[in-house]
């Protein structure tokens, strides 16, 4: 699934980070990570289908410019499907400031279904 979301960002005009942001890199750039994974379990096995919470961080200059990247990734990924990933489904978005960094971020969290 990682190599399939950062494919997908990776053409937006800005760095694409899975997991750990570099030191020093500067905006724009997006960093995304999976924070919980949940199995669908059957009565009959193991889980085909994890459904997994992706966590996508949209860094710009400026919060106007952080919205707009932040359309851009939620066009990108939401209702995508491939032969792995059955959906990715938008659930939230909040916005903030980072005064050490001087940087705007904006938080988008989606659902993914994913194949096992």
């Amino acid at each position: 699934m990682h190599q399939a979301i950062y494919t997908l960002l990776s053409v937006l005009e800005a760095d694409t980070y899975p997991g750990n942001i570099p030191q020093g890199v500067n905006p724009p750039f997006i960093n995304f990570k999976t924070s919980v994974m949940e199995p669908s379990n059957t009565k009959s096995g193991a889980s085909e289908i994890d459904f997994i919470t992706l966590v996508v961080d949209i860094y710009h200059t400026s919060l106007n410019s952080a919205l707009s990247l932040a359309g851009s990734v939620r066009s990108t990924l939401d209702y995508y499907t491939s032969s792995t990933i059955t959906s990715i489904i938008f659930e939230n978005q909040s916005d903030d400031f980072s005064f050490d960094s001087e940087f705007s971020m904006i938080r988008q969290q989606y659902r993914v279904r994913e194949k096992r």
